[in-house]
């Protein structure tokens, strides 16, 4: 039996869709359990912030705190202070 290749996709689609749902931390923090995974990665003390911009923060700093580039981190910074923008901004 041949699977067809637009099934595979979908299914691929929202195995990485999973990944990216947030998830509740407390009343006014959501993240991704990438988000989590990366944070716990580089023992970022997500459970104690009480707000996006305190997490943006501790990220921040932990970026500061390296001698090397990391990517996946500053990524992580952009997402987090784009979602800071737009959740929290009166526009």
């Amino acid at each position: 039996m041949d699977i067809p290749k637009s099934y595979i996709n979908d299914v691929t689609d929202n195995l990485h869709l999973q990944d990216r749902l947030l998830t509740k931390i407390n009343d006014n923090l959501y993240l991704s359990k990438q988000e989590i995974a990366l944070l716990e990665l580089n023992h970022i003390p997500y459970q104690t912030c009480s707000s996006l911009k305190e997490l943006l923060m501790l990220v921040e700093e932990e970026l500061a705190s390296v001698d090397y580039t990391d990517d996946d981190l500053e990524n992580l910074s952009a997402t987090l202070a784009e979602r800071n923008y737009y959740y929290f901004t009166n526009k």
